[in-house]
Order: structure tokens, then sequence, then C-alpha cells
């Protein structure tokens, strides 16, 4: 293993040492300048519908795009920033660097992720996990964000909307790359760097050749654990790598082998007003009686996440026919300990993923098209907890076992979409999918197993499930300036198993919780328009949607009719439904000078009483704002010779959100934070060169920015940003 490290560490290091150190500087692939809008909906090819290539303002759903090349001008080094502009979409930050993705008010911390998360057309399938681990987007091609249910084409854990990322594929006969240095510092906090490069070589003319990415990013911490005598310790650090080799034997066949890794180690962001933090282990003596408190180290307050990707795909053109297959592996292991509720913890869980999907599509130039396709996923996730204490005259804790659980997931499904466009311009589709998936749960802790079979409940448990998915659109397009669409989709997200401990303390109080919960619904019907006037100067895109969602998995508490305590574990209870609006807007009133703004006004709110999830009627859905705001104006002057002024200015708003407790008397409702950040960047950019100015969080915004109810009463504070950070950029093109 250590070799398997030491070996992707150093191609990395390879990759950004021949981008820094290149000699001579070529052109680019492309040297026109793109706006670093990230609404443009003229300028991005996308290829969602998994059939055709179109511009944004040429697809008939709600979807925005970003390049890869705008992402990097506007000096985005993490996914939760690229998804910050997209209206209707909100990350929440849970522990370290890992992410909760929520589109549309669609948000859920159980079971399965609510919105799909693809790499290269590959699924980033996890089974109860709804975070995403933390991926560096450099060298992107382009990120595109469908909004509302996706099941069709896209599946499971598609319900509220499906995020692509597409990397650039290696280009024949073209030697070129890039590579970035930044440095900052943040206030009170400390100093931060990033290294990144790719590099583009071919191999063999015409037929084959390979694109490498690496980075090494290293941000200082700047929250302080008073108790421990430790300042900034939050810091984190980062490598990715990614290589992908392209072999084109002949003009109809495209064979590409990729992989992509990652390597996050962080410390978590919760901290009071003053962004101090402190954490204690409570110290009992042989008697169980509490006497002490001992400071948590930093050490103990850090998650660690490790992810591996490779994937083999192939298209073949057969003239109106074509065949595109993916196959990959995915291997994912992250500690996700929680050192600061008192007691010693250890959680380390693991993924492996293995995906293949195949499709046909049709397209002959003429009114009908269509795409017919199988998916096929086994997906299992293993998760060890430990916990302990520590005891008065130890010098460690005394540790046991509490879970060493497994579940899995085989999953297959055939699905396809159809369109024809009736009479000029007025097209209509439709879409099925149908859904299988087999789970099952087992438990290995024998205290816990034999718990188990004194309810007589088995430690090794299986169900079942199937879900039959639609879509339909109809969509006019007015001329080439004006497109209206209708969209009625159905989303879905698979059962969720219950934990064996959950099982064994409901049966011994005497409430009945399920082996598993159901499947969940979400259907979502939407009008929307997009727009082009003054040669594409102006470009708006509208969207107004309702949803309705039905059978949530929930985690719920309920008395036991025993013991008159709360018992906690998951079901499908309640409902929800909602209205919102999309918007995007990009003007380009001078050759110069480009302004984009986007927003989302959403009211997803829960139908009824919930006592046992501590909701009421009316509730907004958990952690899920009611409005985003984003703008980003990007003006360019001519200087001197071929170089540019860049005057880059980004805003984003997310407006407050709300969880609520369980198993807490009486009932409590928390709100983060409505947070404001601001960025600026002021650079000089030639062809091959550039150097910027970098602010970001100008304004310095400190409030809340997630805030968990069961943490409130146990003294935890909730998450923030990191403070304002001023530092210096400089990109090559060689």
């Amino acid at each position: 293993m250590c070799g398997k490290e030491m070996l992707k560490n150093s191609v990395s290091a390879a990759v950004i040492g021949v981008a820094l150190c290149a000699q001579s500087v070529m052109a680019q692939e492309d040297g026109s300048r793109e706006s670093a809008s990230i609404m443009r909906m003229d300028e991005i090819v996308v290829t969602a519908d998994k059939l055709s290539e179109k511009s944004v303002l040429d697809s008939p759903f709600s979807i925005s795009a970003v390049s890869g090349e705008s992402l990097e001008t506007l000096g985005v080094s993490t996914i939760e920033q690229a998804l910050a502009a997209n209206p209707g979409v909100s990350t929440l930050q849970l522990s370290g660097s890992s992410n909760l993705i929520q589109i549309r008010g669609v948000s859920s911390l159980i079971g399965d992720a609510t919105v799909g998360f693809y790499l290269d057309d590959l699924p980033l399938t996890l089974v109860n996990f709804q975070t995403l681990p933390e991926l560096n987007p450099y060298d992107l091609s382009r990120m595109e964000v469908l909004r509302g249910p996706q099941g069709t084409l896209y599946g499971a854990s598609s319900q509220g909307g499906t995020i692509r990322i597409l990397t650039n594929d290696p280009v024949h006969n073209e030697f070129f790359g890039k590579a970035t240095a930044g440095v900052s510092g943040t206030k009170d906090g400390g100093t931060n760097w990033l290294l990144q490069g790719a590099v583009n070589i071919p191999l063999i003319e015409d037929k084959l050749s390979i694109r490498a990415v690496g980075s090494v990013k290293r941000e200082d911490g700047f929250i302080d654990l008073p108790l421990a005598g430790e300042e900034d310790y939050n810091s984190v650090d980062q490598e990715t790598f990614r290589g992908k080799l392209r072999f084109t034997p002949t003009e109809n066949l495209d064979v590409k082998l990729s992989y992509w890794g990652s390597r996050n180690s962080s410390g978590f962001n919760n901290a009071d007003a003053d962004y101090n933090f402190s954490p204690a282990y409570v110290v009992f003596d042989f008697t169980n009686t509490p006497v002490g408190a001992l400071p948590v180290p930093g050490e103990d307050l850090r998650t660690e996440a490790d992810f591996d990707l490779a994937n083999f795909n192939f298209t073949y053109d057969f003239g109106d026919f074509s065949l595109y297959s993916t196959t990959s592996y995915i291997d994912y292991t992250a500690d996700l300990s929680q050192n600061y509720i008192g007691v010693f913890s250890k959680n380390i869980s693991g993924t492996e993923v293995i995906n293949q999907e195949a499709r046909v599509s049709y397209d002959a130039g003429g009114s009908l098209k269509g795409t017919v396709g199988f998916f096929y996923a086994d997906v299992e996730t293993t998760q060890l907890f430990d916990s302990g204490v520590f005891i008065d005259g130890l010098a460690d804790p005394v540790v046991a076992p509490v879970i060493d659980s497994t579940d899995n997931s085989k999953q297959w499904a055939l699905f396809g979409e159809l369109s024809y466009e009736i009479v000029d311009g007025l097209t209509v589709l439709g879409g099925l999918r149908y859904f299988e998936d087999k789970r099952s749960s087992s438990e290995a802790v024998a205290s816990t197993v034999g718990l188990l079979e004194m309810v007589n409940i088995s430690a090794d448990r299986e169900a079942k499930f199937d879900k039959l998915t639609f879509r339909a659109n109809v969509s006019y397009e007015i001329d080439e300036n004006a497109l209206i669409y209708v969209n009625v989709a159905q989303g879905f997200r698979s059962a969720s198993g219950q934990t064996a401990l959950a099982l064994a303390t409901s049966a011994l109080s005497g409430v009945a919780a399920p082996l598993f919960s159901q499947p969940e619904d979400l259907i979502s019907a939407e009008v929307g328009g997009k727009f082009s006037f003054l040669e594409n100067k102006v470009t708006f895109q509208v969207a107004a949607y309702y949803l309705d969602w039905k059978d949530i998995i929930t985690q719920i508490s309920v008395i036991s009719p025993l013991t008159m305590t709360p018992v906690s574990f998951v079901d499908n209870v309640g409902a929800a439904d909602g209205y919102g609006v999309d918007l995007a807007l990009v003007v380009q009133p001078t050759d110069n000078l480009v302004i984009s703004l986007s927003a989302n006004f959403n009211d997803t709110e829960y139908k009824e009483d919930l006592a046992s999830a501590g909701i009421l009627a009316g509730d907004q859905v958990g952690f899920t704002p009611d409005h985003t705001l984003s703008a980003t104006v990007d003006y360019r002057r001519p200087l001197f010779g071929d170089v540019e002024g860049a005057f880059l200015l980004s805003y984003q708003r997310i407006s407050e959100r709300f969880d609520y407790s369980i198993g807490v008397t009486p009932a409590m409702t928390v709100s983060s934070d409505a947070i404001d950040l601001l960025g600026l960047r002021l650079g000089l950019v030639s062809e091959n060169w550039s150097i910027y100015a970098t602010g970001e969080n100008l304004i310095n915004d400190d409030g809340s920015l997630t805030t968990f109810a069961g943490f409130v009463p146990l003294g935890i504070p909730p998450v923030r940003s990191r403070p304002r950070t001023f530092g210096v950029e400089v990109n090559v093109n060689f």
C-alpha cells in the first residue's frame, strides 16, 4: 500500500513539475477568450440527454452549465464553489470537507443521496451515504447541473436533480499543458497554497494520446482549540491525480481508459463566533461516575477520505446508430469519527462500487430520435464504529465495538427516451425506466447479534424493491432565439436499511421498526422558457415548478410503551410539496463586459405534523434555503500588446436553513444564518499567462453555515465559513 501511495504522489508531482518548469510557451488549443459567466447559455454544449450535443439554450428542460475554462478563470478550487452560482443548488457542509448537495428544496440526511452525482457519465452511487468527497474541479470540460427529477436517464437518487462532472479528453497530435500556483493568507489564520497542472501528450499519430492532471492543496486552519492549547487546527490537505488514455483505432471507434484519485484530510469547521471550539472527553471512575474532563486534541478532530475511480468506456458510431458502453470501479474510504460529543469514537466507512451502463442511440437527422439502455450496479458499504470512554488513571480510552455492518445493493435498470418532432419546432418526448434493487444488511458485533436473537430478528436481512418512473416533455422552438417547454418527471430514492442496533433496541422497547424503509417517490411539473436577444448579447432562462414528495425516509423518535423513553429508527413518514422559480440572466452590454445573475425562490414545506420527527405542517424542509442568489461581473480591458486587465466580481447569497430535533422534549427548531459571500479577482491576462490578486469572503461573513438541532443540547457550535482571504495566483499555458 505504501508503494502504491508513493507512486501516485510521485506521478502527481511529476505532472505539476512538467507544467511549472516548461521552458517554451505555446498557444492554447483554443485561444479565444470565454466569458467567466457561469450561466452562458449560448456558448456551452451539453450532452445531458445522452443522445446528442446541444447548447443550454436549445435544451428543453432546466439545465445550467459552466466550462472548465470559466471555473479556472473564476479561481474555483472546490465542487462546493463550482455549484454555488447555479440557481436552486446549495451545499451543506457536514464534516470536514465532505458536502451534501440539495436541489430545489429536496434534501435529506437519511438514506441515499437525493441528488445524482456523475463523474464522466459514472454514477457515484453510495448506499446510505448522502455526502460526497471533495474533488478538485481542475481541467474539466464542463459541469452540467440538471434541475428537477431525472429518474428515467439517471435513475435512483436523482429526485432533486443530477450533477455531471465531465473531464477533458486527450487531444491527438498536440502537446500542450497548463499550470497554476497560488498562495493566500486567511484572517486570523495562516498561509494557504495550491499547485496544480495538466499536460496533454500525443503517443501515436491520430490514434493514441494521454492527458494527466495533478494537484496539491494546503489550506491552513482558522479555528482554535483553547482547551487543548492549539491554534488554527482545522487545516485541509488535498492531493488529486487524474489520468485519461484515449485510443481511436478507426474513425468510428473511440476508446477511453481513465483514473481519478483523491486524498483528503481536514479538520472540522465547527466554531463559536470567535472561531473557538472547546470539545472535551468526559472522564469516568471505575463506578461509571463522571470525575473530570480531558480536552480533545486536534488530531482526534479530523476526517480522512480516500477516493479512487477507474473507468473504461467506448463509443462506436454506426452512422444513424451509436453504441456506448461504460464500466467503472469505485473505492471510497472515509474516517468520519466525531470526537466532540464527550466520548471517544472511531467511525470508518468504506464503499466499493462496480457500475456498468450500455446504451444505443438513434439519430438519423430526422424527426425521430431516441436512446435505450441497460444499467447495473453492485454496491457494498461497510461501517466499523467503535466507541469508548476515558477512565481515571488510564492513559487510553476503553473501547468496544458498536457497529460492524455491511450493506449491499445490487441494482439493475432498463431505460429509454424517445422524441418526435411533430411539426417544425414542436417536439414531444417520453421516457420510462424500470428499476430493481436487492438490498441486504448484516451485523457482526456479537453483543448486537445476541440482542437480535433475543427478539427473533436475523443479523442478515434482505429485501427487494422495484420502481417504474416516467418523463413527459413537450417543447416548442418559436424561432432560433426562443424555446418554451413543459416537463413532467418522476424521481425516486431507493429503500434504506435499518441498523441492527436500531432494530434490537426498538424491539426490546416494544416498538416495531421495519427492517427496511420503502422507496420514496417524487413527481415534479415545470414550465419554462429560454430566450436570447440582440444577437445573444442578452440570454434569459426561467422555469416555474411544482413538486409532490411522498413517503419521505426520515429518522423518527417514538416513546416506548415499556420504558417510556424515546426510541429512534428510520421509516417512511409524511410528505412535502413545493413551488419555486429558477431564473438565469446573462447580459453582455459591450465586448468587454459580461454580467450574469441567477436566482432561485423555493417554498418546499412538510404537509403534515410529524411529532416523531419534531416537524409541524408548514415547516420548511430541513436544510433547504428558501432563496439563493448569485451574480458575476466579468470586465476585460486591453492594456498593452496582447495583455488585458481583468476585473472579476462574484457574489453568492444563501438564505437561512432549518433543522428539527428528534427525541428532545420540548421539540426544537434551529436555523443557520443567511450567508453572503463576496469575491474579487484583479488580474493581468495574456494568451499564455495570467496573474491575479484574489480576495474571498471580502465582507468576512462569519455566520452559521450549518446548525444541527441534535448538536445544540450538547453545546456543539455550528459550522462556519473560512474568514476573509487574500492571495496571489499565477497561471501559465504551454
